[in-house]
């Protein structure tokens, strides 16, 4: 399943790309289902290591960290200083200490921290009441439900604030054994996902929907289902093919590389849109496999570290690190 998902979490990261990209207003609102995706198998993999894993939380933030801020902030920087200051701007600094969401394309990450810090508080407080607690669900709502606190008093957005997909994905972690099995037995049920799919965002798109019902399909249906939708198919179509699954492992790198593209074709190019969006998805994806590389570096420094430490420790670390 997790080769699935890598395959599957690099089409999210395709229709992001495409909803940033302005060719078409058809195209703009499939960004966002993209970002839902993401929450889904945020929250999906979240409670999953939770459950099955009793030491996740041991470098928990240092894993974290090395794998999604390190990029992150990295990219961050380019984007502010090529980008919006087009030079280096102290104002910058103060960006990277102050976590609201003006971060423009990249406001996914820092709400995801929140989720995280949220999380590993409630799961520290937990396990101090009872090592052997296994309230998954309350504390999956417990850090959904905070985290959107915190960030509610600087965003109005609700995918920002309260993104349901995220605790769709959770949810159907902890239930994982029946629902599966349930997914497995009636395989049509993707046939009907697509299309229900397709008939919102098309609904969405014609505004054939009222305010209210717009809203709400557009801010919560369409992303809890498309997370359902890429899950399911996840469970079903098996990709084994070494080379299509190690050309798709950058998926999230391609999240924290395009706006870099996108606004830099926008400002300073002025081309024809075929060419423009063939530069921005190869600009995208090079970048990303370079930026791939320097995180796997930045790993194996950190895992060479542990050497000096006793070797069933050792092995230990490597094991968080590649799982």
């Amino acid at each position: 399943m997790k080769n699935n998902s890598i395959v599957l979490k690099f089409v999210a990261s395709i229709w992001i790309i495409f909803g940033h990209l302005r060719i078409h207003p058809f195209l703009s609102g499939i960004g966002f289902i993209g970002v839902g995706i993401f929450y889904f198998f945020s929250g999906y993999g979240l409670a999953y290591c939770t459950i099955n894993r009793k030491d996740y939380l041991d470098d928990f933030f240092k894993k974290k960290f090395i794998r999604i801020f390190v990029p992150f902030y990295f990219m961050y920087l380019i984007y502010q200083v090529l980008i919006e200051y087009r030079g280096f701007n102290p104002t910058i600094l103060w960006k990277f200490l102050y976590f609201n969401f003006g971060c423009n394309y990249h406001w996914y990450v820092k709400s995801i921290l929140y989720i995280y810090i949220t999380y590993y508080i409630f799961r520290k407080i937990m396990l101090r009441v009872n090592e052997n607690s296994n309230r998954y669900i309350l504390l999956g709502f417990l850090t959904w439900i905070t985290s959107a606190m915190l960030v509610s008093g600087f965003e109005n957005d609700p995918n920002r604030i309260l993104p349901l997909a995220f605790i769709v994905g959770w949810i159907i972690a902890t239930k994982q054994e029946s629902i599966n099995e349930f997914l497995k037995k009636n395989r049509y049920l993707i046939l009907v996902e697509l299309v229900a799919l397709v008939l919102l965002y098309l609904n969405i798109y014609f505004s054939v929907f009222d305010g209210m019902t717009l809203f709400i399909v557009s801010n919560y249906t369409l992303p809890c289902l498309a997370g359902l939708l890429f899950y399911h198919m996840e469970l079903i179509i098996k990709c084994e093919n070494t080379k299509v699954i190690n050309a798709c492992t950058c998926s999230y790198e391609m999240y924290l590389v395009h706006p870099i593209i996108i606004q830099y074709c926008l400002r300073y190019c002025n081309i024809p849109k075929p060419i423009y969006v063939i530069i921005v998805f190869v600009g995208t994806y090079l970048g990303a496999c370079l930026l791939r590389k320097l995180t796997n570096k930045i790993e194996l420094k950190y895992i060479t570290k542990q050497m000096s430490l006793p070797l069933k420790k050792v092995k230990l670390r490597v094991r968080r690190f590649t799982e």
